[in-house]
Formats: structure tokens, C-alpha cells, sequence
């Protein structure tokens, strides 16, 4: 982008403090004259001749016709030596702090400097020139005094941004090449600062009379009352296309550009007045209903009739009467489309005709997003399809249509995948009135319309339904196929039923021999230490029947029983302390035992081996006592007896340890 300008042109920004409140800018393309472009009200340019015997020019300069930038052949003026442009500043447009503009390639140096600007108001600022380097083809522009300097060099012939500002807040001057900073100053008494209807003079200086100016071609001019900062003249480096050769004040985009289905299109204002800006936008939409939005938009508005349409915007500068137009003319086109179909018999194939209304003929017709034909007839088959229509403007309309004809339907299920020994109904939707499954093995019945099979092996079941046309009187067939995968269950080994010990662990186990991958799932997980794993611990005190399910990768599984029974003889017994200190915790001695035995007799006895307690309800326990005197802390040894559910005496001893 920055090679393009600098081939390009030179534009020069020149920025002084003004004292208006809003932002106005006098803009001159130079086109073949030099007004102002609407809608500013500032006076046309003047080329002024020196009087000084410089050159034997006839004229200041003239029109021609050159190649500018972004890649334009348009005409430029170009200035001859020792010649000026003259701005009048009537208006006062520029004052203290303002932007001046201009994209310019110098043709021509004068032997040591030429001169930039002048305000022509009694004060020098010859300060702002060009330096010629070494008296050969490419110069600086430099800034007298300078408190900070960067020559870029300037060749003959070739087009550059160069901008130039002033602040009056900071009193600061700044020169720039394209978006580079080449010089700054302080002014504090304000050379650089114009006055109303003081002219101010482009390549010349009105205090000097010697042969000094540039020669130079002008393609862009800009008077601005508004200072911009470095980013900002980078930026608008950068955008120079959209503004040097095109008025881009009236500027505005219309979305979509043409409207294709609703005649709803949305209207943004893009053009470069600020926001401040003192002129007023005036919208005629040509007969749309204004939905919502207004001023610079967004506008949404919504045409009601198809054709094409005139969009104006008028930028109205009511200071002087001055108006720029710009119209864009959008295609609205509202079509709406129409199916018919022929159906005929119970041909698969029916015949399809599009119809277009309030569109713009002639159009083309696409099936299916296929190319465009003219040809608006289609032979489809059953099933859903979708047209796109396209009119003579470019607009396109889509819609889909379901061909039925008159054959019947048969849809069973999707291919699907069974366990082994699983069954399944082929569930079918059908016109039909008829059907026949085939093959016939596994298989309830092979006449009706949604049968159950239960396969041994993968088969593919084929139905086939038949229904008489009440039109035609033919037969209408249809046939679908539905593939059931048969997939092995894991063949599943488990533990036996065990008579275990109480709370002590006993090893489960689960094993598949067809399969890997394999998950294991035992409930309930009561006592268990991992209930998915295929041999977990048990860990119990009472009977618990398990069962486990094993699945493989395809979802198929396969579960068993494991019953584990608790040795009922080993379930009796009194805890191994209690501590009888009246604290209400743990004071009683009560025995623990499987509920399906018959409590009969227990007995306590000394350290000594003499019995201290004995009874034959040991359900009520022993409270520590001995002849109604607390007994000792100490180990003392017990006897339990009692009854299995059998009759079988059972006998258990032990011994336990009293706290107090």
C-alpha cells in the first residue's frame, strides 16, 4: 500500500487551529477546473502568475491527462514553475488550527529550495520548502528551525502523501511524507496560522520575487478546520483511494444490493462528513415504506412492487444553497414459485412443472443445485428435491417439493445389530395391503407388515408390499431390505455358591473366554471392594446372593448368580471389651449372633477360673457385676451356647476384657 501512493502522488496536510465549531473541509480534485466540491461553499482556485519574468510561460499551467494513483488515467492540473495555486480563505475555513491537503509529483526543482506555503498575510513562512539534495533529482521537505528533522527523499515524477498540521492547544507544527513524520516546531507566535479572506498561497511566496518554485502536478486539495493527529493522516494514507479521485460525501450502501425475496433492503450512510458536520442528508427511497432507522442509518425500508428503483441521497449545505446527489438504482424482484405435478399410474418417475410469478423474465431452472437450463419441466423420482430459480436480474428463489406419485411406500428399519438370542420386530411403515418377509426362518409370521424375528446368524430380511392402483388398476410393488447383525454374548464362568467364614475376605471371580474388552458389573456391591472388577473381595457377616453381568464391546452381555452362605457357627460371640462404668455407653455385655439362632445359655468366668455370672436369658447380658460389687478391670473368659435352626447345638467360648 505504501509503494502504490508513493507512486503515486504527494498529498500535503497542513493543520491550524480555526475558530469554528464544526468540521467543515474545502475539498478540489482538479479534474479539468477548480471548484470546490459540492456541497462546501468555498470559492474556486485560481492559478496566479508571477510577474517576476521566470519563465515565458503563456499561462500559471494547465489540464492534463495522466496516470495517478491507484491505478488511475484522469486529468491532474499541472502547475508550471514559478507559478502558485491560490486559496482565498474567504470563508475563514482556516485559521489557527486546520488541515490542507494536496497529492502532488514535483516535476521540476528550482536550484537550491522552492517554496511549499504562504499565507500571504505580511508574516514569511518560506520556512516550509523543499531542499534540494545535492543539486541532483530528489529533494526533502524541511521545516526552518526545526525541532525535529527526517529527511525522506522526494524524487521527480512520482506522486506523494505529505501532511502537514498545526494545533493551536499545543502550538505545534508537523510535516508529513505519506504517513511518515519528517519535521515538527513550535510556533508561538503564529506564522503558520491564517486569517479570513487572507489568500493562501500553494508553491509560492508572495515576499519573495526571485525565480524559486517547483514545477509540479496537483491531482487532490483539501482545506480542513480540523487538526489530525499521526494515526490519524496514517490512516487516511491508507484510504487515499476512497477519497482522492471520487467525492465520497454522498456516499451510501444499500443491503442487498438487489432484493430477491422480501424487498426489505437496509440503507447505511458510508460517506466522509463527520458527524459534526453542519449539512443535512436527505433520503428519497422511491415509494419504500420506512421500517425503522433514519438520519444516517441503519434504514431498513421494504418495497412492495418489483422493478428497479431510484435510492437519492442529497447532501444539502443550506449556508449557500449547494446540493450533491447520489442515486444507486437496486433491482427488486419478488417471484414466488409454483409446482405442478402429473401423477401417472405407479410410475416411480413423475412429471414436474415450475411456475414463476412477479418475477423478471426469462428465467433458468435448477434441480437439485445442478446447473440452469431453460427448460422448466422435470421427470423426478419419489422423494424430496429443491429448485433453484433464477430471473434475468440475477435473483434467485429456492424451494423443495415432495413428489408422491401414486406407487406405495415401504420403509422398514434401518440396518441394526442384535445380541445372540435376542429378538427384534422389524417395525415397517407402509401404504401397502399386502406383504411377504423372506427368508422364513426365525420368524413369527411372514404375512403381516411388522413381524418378530429372532435370528440365530446375521440375515437380511426382504419385504415386499403390493396394493392395487384404484386409478389405474395396476399393482404397485415396493420391496426394502433390513440387515440384522447377530453378535455373540460373552460365555460367562463364575464362582460356585460357598459356605464361607464370617467377615473374613473370600475371592470372587469372573471370567469370559470369548471376548476381550470385557466390563464386569456384581450387585448389589454389599461387602464387595470393587464390584467392577472381575474378581472382587467379599467381605461379609450374613448370606448375600450376587449377581454379575458381563458385557463386551458391542453391548452384548451375559450374568450369573453367586449365593455365599455365612457359617452360622462361627456367628456367635460376645464383643472383645465393654466398659460397665455407668457412662450409658457400652455398659451392658450383649452377645453378637446370626438372628436364625436360638439363644440358650452363657456363662462369665474369673481370673481365676471360677465362674462369676451366669444366665439363661443371654439376651439381657451382664452389667459387670459380681454379688452386686463391681467386678475388676481385667481379661476374663465366656461361654455362649445356643440352637441352629436344625437343632444342633452350637458352642462358642472366648474371652474378653472389662474396662473401667
Amino acid at each position: 500500500m505504501i509503494n502504490l501512493y508513493i507512486r503515486l502522488g504527494l498529498l500535503l496536510i497542513l493543520s491550524v487551529s480555526s475558530g469554528w465549531a464544526q468540521s467543515l473541509a474545502d475539498t478540489y480534485r482538479l479534474m479539468g477546473n477548480f471548484e470546490v466540491d459540492s456541497p462546501a461553499c468555498g470559492n474556486e482556485l485560481a492559478a496566479v502568475r508571477t510577474s517576476n519574468g521566470c519563465n515565458n510561460f503563456s499561462s500559471s499551467g494547465q489540464f492534463v491527462e495522466q496516470m495517478v494513483s491507484c491505478n488511475t488515467q484522469r486529468k491532474v492540473y499541472n502547475l508550471f514553475s514559478d507559478n502558485s495555486l491560490l486559496y482565498d480563505n474567504s470563508n475563514g475555513l482556516i485559521g489557527k488550527t486546520y488541515t490542507i491537503q494536496f497529492l502532488v509529483s514535483n516535476s521540476a526543482w528550482p536550484i537550491n529550495r522552492a517554496p511549499v506555503l504562504d499565507f500571504s498575510q505580511g508574516n514569511s513562512t518560506s520556512g516550509i520548502h523543499y531542499k534540494r539534495l545535492g543539486g541532483g533529482d530528489q529533494a526533502c521537505l524541511s521545516l526552518d528551525d526545526a525541532n525535529f528533522s527526517n529527511c525522506i527523499p522526494l524524487n521527480l515524477n512520482e506522486y506523494y502523501l505529505i501532511s502537514i498540521t498545526r494545533n493551536d492547544v499545543t502550538g505545534l507544527v508537523e510535516l508529513y511524507v505519506n504517513d511518515q513524520l519528517v519535521a515538527s516546531k513550535q510556533d508561538p507566535s503564529g506564522l503558520y496560522c491564517a486569517k479570513a479572506g487572507a489568500s493562501i498561497r500553494l508553491y509560492g511566496n508572495s515576499s519573495k520575487s526571485t525565480c524559486e518554485s517547483a514545477s509540479a502536478y496537483f491531482a487532490f486539495l483539501s482545506f480542513a478546520n480540523t487538526y489530525r493527529t499521526g494515526t490519524e493522516l496514517a490512516d487516511r494514507y491508507l484510504q487515499a483511494c476512497s477519497f482522492i479521485h471520487d467525492n465520497p460525501n454522498a456516499d451510501f450502501s444499500i443491503d442487498p444490493g438487489n432484493s430477491c425475496k422480501d424487498g426489505k433492503a437496509t440503507i447505511q450512510y458510508t460517506g466522509t462528513l463527520p458527524m459534526d458536520s453542519p449539512y443535512a442528508l436527505e433520503w428519497d427511497f422511491d415509494g419504500a415504506q420506512v421500517l425503522n432507522g433514519t438520519g444516517r442509518g441503519p434504514i431498513d425500508i421494504q418495497w412492495s412492487t418489483a422493478g428497479t428503483k431510484n435510492v437519492k441521497l442529497s447532501i444539502v449545505n443550506k449556508a449557500c444553497s449547494q446540493t450533491l446527489d447520489n442515486i444507486k438504482s437496486p433491482i427488486v424482484s419478488l417471484p414466488s414459485i409454483e409446482i405442478d405435478q402429473n401423477i401417472t399410474g405407479c410410475s416411480p418417475i413423475q412429471n414436474v412443472l415450475i411456475r414463476v410469478k412477479d418475477g423478471a423474465p426469462p428465467y433458468q431452472y435448477a434441480l437439485n443445485s445442478g446447473a440452469y437450463r431453460s427448460d422448466p419441466s422435470f421427470s423426478l423420482p419419489q422423494g424430496i428435491h429443491s429448485f433453484y430459480i433464477k430471473d434475468t436480474n440475477g435473483c434467485i428463489r429456492d424451494t423443495s417439493v415432495t413428489v408422491t406419485g401414486r406407487n406405495i411406500k415401504v420403509e422398514s428399519l434401518p440396518d441394526t445389530t442384535i445380541c445372540e438370542g435376542q429378538t427384534i420386530t422389524l417395525l415397517t411403515t407402509s401404504d401397502g395391503s399386502s406383504f411377504v418377509w423372506s427368508p422364513n426362518s426365525n420368524i413369527d409370521h411372514i404375512g403381516i407388515q411388522s413381524p418378530t424375528v429372532t435370528p440365530q446368524a446375521s440375515t437380511s430380511y426382504i419385504v415386499h408390499a403390493k396394493s392395487v392402483d384404484s386409478v389405474t388398476g395396476d399393482d404397485c410393488e415396493a420391496t426394502d431390505t433390513v440387515r440384522v447383525t447377530v453378535l455373540p454374548r460373552p460365555q460367562l464362568k463364575v464362582t460356585p455358591g460357598q459356605i464361607i467364614e464370617p467377615n473374613n475376605p473370600f475371592q470372587l471371580s469372573a471370567t469370559v473366554s470369548n471376548a476381550t474388552g470385557v466390563t464386569f458389573a456384581w450387585t448389589p456391591p454389599n461387602g464387595l471392594d470393587d464390584p467392577t472388577s472381575p474378581t472382587p473381595t467379599a467381605t461379609l457377616d450374613q448370606d448375600q446372593k450376587y449377581r454379575v453381568v458381563a458385557a463386551n464391546v458391542n453391548g452384548c452381555s451375559e450374568d450369573a448368580t453367586v449365593y455365599l452362605q455365612i457359617n452360622k457357627r462361627m456367628n456367635l460371640k460376645f464383643p472383645e471389651a465393654f466398659s460397665p462404668n455407668g457412662d450409658g455407653i457400652n455398659d451392658h455385655l450383649l452377645p453378637i449372633y446370626d438372628p436364625t439362632i436360638t439363644l440358650k445359655h452363657m456363662r462369665i468366668y474369673g481370673r481365676w477360673g471360677a465362674p462369676i455370672f451366669e444366665s439363661n436369658t443371654p439376651l439381657s447380658g451382664w452389667n459387670g457385676l459380681v454379688a452386686q460389687s463391681p467386678a475388676e478391670s481385667g481379661t476374663y473368659q465366656w461361654v455362649l451356647e445356643g440352637e441352629l435352626p436344625s437343632g444342633e447345638s452350637v458352642r462358642q467360648t472366648g474371652t474378653l476384657l472389662l474396662l473401667r
